[in-house]
């Protein structure tokens, strides 16, 4: 499933199962302790390309500093728990 990504040669490969608790702890470095933050999720069955558009329009709007959007897939194992 991840071939197409890794045939591109990225510099930096993290595809991959994670423990949760990584996952959870992964964006530590970006929001030193003490940064005020805040963040929204949200669960779709599925994402239409509209959707995802949007996504990347918005994204582009966000100030630089201190801001991310990421998207997640929660499917497979995790979604069997």
């Amino acid at each position: 499933m991840v071939a197409p990504i890794r045939e591109l040669g990225p510099e930096v490969d993290v595809l991959g199962p994670i423990p949760y608790s990584m996952f959870n702890a992964s964006f530590d470095p970006v929001f030193p302790k003490g940064t005020l933050s805040y963040a929204k999720s949200d669960y779709f069955d599925e994402i239409s390309e509209e959707a995802i558009d949007m996504m990347v329009a918005w994204g582009d709007k966000k100030p630089p500093n201190l801001s991310l959007t990421h998207l997640n897939h929660f499917g497979g194992a995790v979604a069997r728990v």
